[in-house]
């Protein structure tokens, strides 16, 4: 039968005519949803933003009056070595210590500036997060990405955590740490089996351990992460592991160093009971959830369940999905960091009691725990779903949409709140720095217990202008 190639060429031009809208209706649907999802993502930092810019307040508070010395001693040029490696409570902070004196030089120390810095590592964790999101999810759940995204940004700027947001100090050295957990974990998982991995994650470990002692927490997840990425490539590195134990070992033997052990902490076995650290590991794990009329006793519930279901999550996936442990594996390591933390906090800070393990500065290291079990659980539901019709899908992921932004919303405006009762109560006493010498004692310890050292560093921030003091002739 003879073919018309006239009426063919025209038959198959109608067709690409009638193709090409459709596929450029598609491309432009992606990019709509993907800049909505961007801007969904970007609200919570946003809002964040301003909250800090309103409630910041220029004033040191409690131990930034110990820590800035480090400032006036630069100034006056007496800054040594000891100083820098000198203990403050269970920490060696070093890393902190040289931002300020940076902050110091380039803002006047501006302390809302550091705060600013605080958040811009809690930007950096949201973009690493995102990149691994990605990474994990390419091959068969993709469009998990975006909404991840999305619940990793409402964590990781939730003002449940209202004294890191406005205290400079703590801004600084615990979203610097999460953010040297979330840097770790990218590393070892971005660049599995290869030394540029190990080399991003050693050069965490160093500056994780002279920032805070949840530094230490590093060296599990490094661990764990080298051995389990051997045994999913089936290729154990044994000299990789070898060199990170070493610089591990290192940083740990200086650490150690004339070390001190504080008052607070737990430093004989006969202290060491069981069930009030289980109870505290329990509540730290669920610190960001504390509810005023249950008190701890909500984040210990929350915490518990927490526990739980990543256990069931992560048996699920290592027994009954196939080719999953390998994306699974950068959440289990962040959960681990903050479990590891959890574990060594209640060893050092028990004899403070149970309800201390709820204080709101230790909780950006918990979110990373919730960010790893929302991953998780959506890996599991988004394998196990073809075994329920779309209509209860649509229902069951509705309800936890429901649940999860009540919740949240609740527990963010009790975060605001405390955020700005906070801030008033840093700023009522701020005429009385500035009048340090006249000041009664009682006011001064609202900044410190020690009267004494607020007068001292006053008088120094007063004389190189610095701080509240920074515009006053």
């Amino acid at each position: 039968m003879p073919i018309d190639l006239e009426t063919g060429a025209s038959i198959s031009a109608r067709c690409a005519k009638s193709v090409e809208p459709d596929a450029r209706t598609e491309v432009r649907g992606r990019v709509i949803r993907s800049r909505v999802l961007v801007c969904v993502a970007l609200a919570a930092p946003v809002l964040m933003l301003w909250l800090i810019h309103r409630y910041g307040v220029n004033v040191p508070y409690w131990d930034e009056w110990d820590q800035l010395a480090v400032v006036t001693s630069a100034y006056d040029h007496t800054l040594s070595a000891s100083q820098l490696w000198e203990q403050q409570n269970e920490h060696r902070p070093v890393m902190s210590k040289l931002i300020s004196i940076v902050i110091a030089r380039t803002t006047n120390l501006d302390l809302v500036a550091e705060m600013y810095v605080g958040f811009g590592f809690q930007v950096l964790s949201l973009i690493l997060i995102w990149r691994m999101l990605a990474a994990c999810l390419r091959d068969r759940a993709q469009v998990l990405v975006g909404p991840l995204t999305i619940v990793a940004s409402l964590m990781l700027f939730w003002p449940v955590a209202h004294e890191d947001w406005t205290w400079g100090i703590a801004s600084v050295q615990f979203f610097l740490s999460a953010l040297l957990a979330v840097v770790s974990v990218w590393s070892v998982s971005g660049w599995p089996g290869r030394w540029a991995g190990v080399c991003i994650l050693s050069l965490a470990i160093v500056i994780g351990i002279f920032t805070t002692g949840c530094g230490f927490a590093l060296i599990g997840v490094g661990i764990l992460g080298l051995i389990g990425y051997g045994i999913a490539q089936m290729r154990k590195r044994w000299h990789q592991l070898a060199v990170f134990a070493v610089v591990s070992l290192v940083c740990t033997v200086l650490y150690l160093r004339g070390y001190v052990s504080p008052a607070i902490s737990a430093s004989s076995t006969s202290r060491l009971r069981l069930l009030p650290i289980a109870s505290y590991f329990v509540a730290y794990i669920g610190s960001p959830f504390w509810i005023k009329t249950a008190g701890y006793r909500s984040c210990q519930l929350f915490g518990l369940a927490g526990l739980i279901i990543l256990a069931a999550a992560a048996y699920y996936i290592i027994r009954h999905v196939q080719g999953r442990l390998y994306a699974s594996l950068p959440w289990l390591l962040l959960a681990c960091y903050t479990m590891i933390n959890g574990a060594l906090t209640a060893l050092a800070r028990i004899d403070l009691g149970v309800e201390q393990a709820t204080s709101s500065r230790y909780r950006p290291v918990a979110f990373l725990f919730w960010i790893s079990l929302v991953v998780l659980v959506s890996m599991v539901a988004w394998e196990v779903r073809e075994r329920f019709s779309r209509s209860l899908r649509v229902a069951l992921t509705a309800g936890a949409a429901i649940l999860f932004l009540a919740g949240y919303c609740y527990l963010y405006y009790r975060g605001v709140g405390a955020l700005s009762r906070h801030s008033e109560y840093v700023a009522f006493g701020v005429p009385w720095i500035l009048n340090y010498s006249q000041a009664p004692d009682d006011e001064l310890r609202r900044y410190h217990p020690n009267p004494a050292t607020v007068r001292e560093l006053s008088r120094k921030l007063e004389q190189y202008h610095l701080g509240p003091f920074a515009g006053r002739k």
